[in-house]
């Protein structure tokens, strides 16, 4: 019996060492700095994993215990190389590790690079169970302690987050403001303006589609499409939150700063006055709120966006997709590079593990269309409505071409999706009368690295073409306040030109902000207080079309603005 149950500790050691790194501490750790974006409290799975992960060790370890002896000695032999390999990857091998989300194929690391990380992964493992034949004296104690000691440096690490992690990150705040998703499919019957955010799509990525898909944009005739338009900063933040207020980017300041700058600037309250006076209805919908809001509160902007509202106590948690998320995130965190791409976490994922019953918003493609095609559009003729919707786009490839949700979606049929979905919209429109009175701009807050140039459609009030117009005037997302405040027929100098100020074949200077991290400037701190990502923005100048800006970003000429912190 005695000789069973140490049998039994020494698999319990190693296969603890296993399941405590990726199944507890690993999915706590990210989740801790992480806990914003997840939108729920610890307490929703973390117990749940330290349970399980304990229960699960001691019925994985009791069924290995009876195994014969030389497969036993096997299968903990390569468990504790993996599990030290892991340890490794996760302390030491990760340097430069794509984040998460940060690009729409997922990660991909170069074939050397592969190799040269899977032969580490190999020689750990295959070190572990050589020193089980040649010391088997010693081969209980190397594993055993090994283990343990792998165990002892993260249990000190996994028991430090209870003591330095956010309250937040345990508690629910009461009374927190969210945005109300109710309006999302009302449209006005007096005049709208619509605008429609896909994230991540490039005017390249499109061009390439369209020669694929002939007739891809046939149902946006009364478009025109500027095709050398610019986004002047990359990524989501901190384009949106100047989308929004049409505030430019001012990296000298920190996230919160920057942002209190944009939501309390006299232009951005202009704008707002300006849209309220002319009788618009001002509706956000984004699942990123700490983008437009950092770790302040929407606060920001009561009396401004009218779809404000106080979060409901029905508080609705995908269990299962919580769990998903975060068991990925950790196999990615700890997985040899060859494998992290099977590991990739889409943003998209976190915005639909959290809902609040009366406050849903659609926020993937597929959601959105189906929830379209299913209640169809309310039309409201009490006030203007001003619609700023904020999709995944192409951000993920995660629908086909009927937008409906699939994996190994390819860039091709997700984009064909997200013209499905518009079309739809688009004739629901006409259906209710709504098209004719809508200025409609369908565009993203920034394409990707060399592929930076945004797409970018607008349809004003009253607009009809025999065939889809395209213009090569050098515009950028800096002019979308100004083009709106000019569809309502008001003066928009205060807030800089519009997209008209600029002309066909016009050559232009513009500049680029690309968020970057770099050895040679000092590390700084993610705003929320974590680790960054980035510590430097690469601020690329050029003259000329997207051509002309892949030859200064391919050729690495920019300059270099430290950051003070950073939102990734």
């Amino acid at each position: 019996m005695r000789k069973k149950l140490v049998t039994f500790g020494i698999s319990y050691c190693i296969v603890f060492l296993n399941v405590f790194m990726t199944i507890i501490f690993g999915p706590a750790e990210i989740f801790m700095g992480n806990y914003k974006d997840f939108g729920v409290i610890y307490s929703e799975f973390g117990w749940t994993f330290l349970i399980g992960g304990i229960i699960g060790s001691i019925v994985i370890a009791a069924i290995i215990a009876l195994l014969p002896e030389v497969l036993r000695i096997i299968i903990l032999s390569i468990g504790f190389g993996v599990g030290v390999a892991c340890y490794i990857q996760g302390m030491f091998l990760n340097k430069g590790l794509d984040m998460l989300g940060a690009t729409a194929e997922g990660y991909h690391a170069g074939k050397t690079e592969m190799i040269q990380n899977g032969a580490i992964w190999m020689m750990i493992i295959v070190i572990a169970l050589a020193l089980s034949f040649v010391l088997k004296k010693y081969r209980v104690k190397i594993a055993v302690f090994g283990s343990l000691f792998l165990i002892a440096i993260q249990m000190s690490g996994y028991i430090s987050l209870f003591f330095t992690a956010d309250k937040e990150a345990f508690q629910y705040a009461e009374g927190e403001l969210c945005l109300s998703g109710e309006e999302q499919f009302t449209v006005s019957s007096n005049e709208n303006i619509i605008v429609f955010i896909l994230d991540n799509f490039s005017s390249e990525w499109l061009a390439e589609a369209k020669q694929e898909i002939p007739g891809l944009t046939d149902g946006l005739v009364d478009f025109t499409y500027y095709n050398n338009a610019d986004c002047n900063s990359y990524s989501t933040y901190p384009s949106l939150v100047r989308l929004v207020t049409g505030h430019e980017l001012n990296p000298t300041v920190s996230v919160d700063d920057y942002i209190t700058e944009c939501w309390n600037s006299e232009k951005t309250d202009d704008y707002y006055n300006l849209l309220h006076e002319h009788g618009y209805k001002v509706n956000v919908y984004t699942p990123e709120l700490p983008i437009i809001c950092g770790s302040k509160t929407l606060s920001l902007a009561t009396g401004k966006l009218d779809n404000i509202a106080q979060e409901s106590d029905s508080i609705q948690v995908n269990h299962k997709l919580l769990y998903k998320t975060l068991i990925k995130m950790s196999a990615y965190r700890y997985a040899p590079k060859c494998l992290k791409s099977r590991f990739n976490v889409g943003m998209n994922e976190y915005s639909e593990i959290v809902s609040y019953a009366d406050n849903v918003i659609a926020t993937s493609n597929p959601n959105f269309y189906n929830t379209l095609v299913e209640n169809g559009l309310k039309v409201d003729d009490s006030s203007n409505y001003y619609q700023f919707i904020h999709l995944n786009g192409t951000h993920e490839f995660i629908n086909d071409e009927n937008c409906q949700y699939a994996d190994g979606a390819s860039r091709t049929q997700t984009i064909q999706g997200i013209f499905l979905m518009l079309n739809e919209y688009l004739n629901q429109l006409k259906a209710v009368n709504a098209y004719d009175n809508s200025t409609i701009i369908i565009t993203t807050d920034h394409g990707v690295a060399r592929n930076m140039q945004p797409i970018f459609f607008i349809k004003e009030k009253g607009q009809k073409h025999d065939s889809a117009q395209e213009s090569n005037a050098p515009i950028s997302l800096n002019e979308f306040v100004p083009t709106i405040v000019n569809a309502l027929g008001e003066d928009y100098s205060e807030f800089g030109f519009s997209i008209y100020d600029f002309s066909e074949n016009e050559v232009r200077e513009r500049t680029v902000y690309e968020r970057s991290q770099d050895d040679a400037y000092p590390a700084v701190k993610r705003y929320d207080g974590g680790n960054a990502g980035q510590n430097v923005y690469h601020v690329y100048t050029y003259r000329g079309n997207l051509y002309d800006f892949q030859y200064v970003y391919d050729n690495g000429i920019y300059d270099v603005i430290p950051m003070v912190d950073s939102y990734f």
